[in-house]
């Protein structure tokens, strides 16, 4: 059983948050923990964890371009000010 693990600060939470990811009995588990709050772990067949992974990563790309916008609005309002 191969397990990796994630420490992260969650961003709605402002605490400590674990991602822990499994491989057991063909299945993938996938575990989220936060500090001051319960813990859930799902198992994915392969094929669900495939699909997750593309969801994520549609959602990833469309994070980077909503956080791309901001930091392009907040540096055309800075130069606004300096002008």
């Amino acid at each position: 059983m191969e397990v990796s693990i994630l420490k992260i600060r969650d961003k709605d939470e402002d605490q400590e948050a674990l991602a822990i990811v499994r491989s057991v009995n063909g299945f993938v588990a996938l575990a989220l923990s936060l500090e001051h709050e319960g813990d859930v772990e799902v198992a994915f067949t392969p094929a669900e964890c495939e699909d997750l992974i593309s969801r994520l990563q549609q959602a990833v790309g469309d994070a980077k371009t909503e956080h791309r916008k901001i930091v392009n609005r907040e540096r055309a309002s800075a130069e606004l000010q300096l002008a």
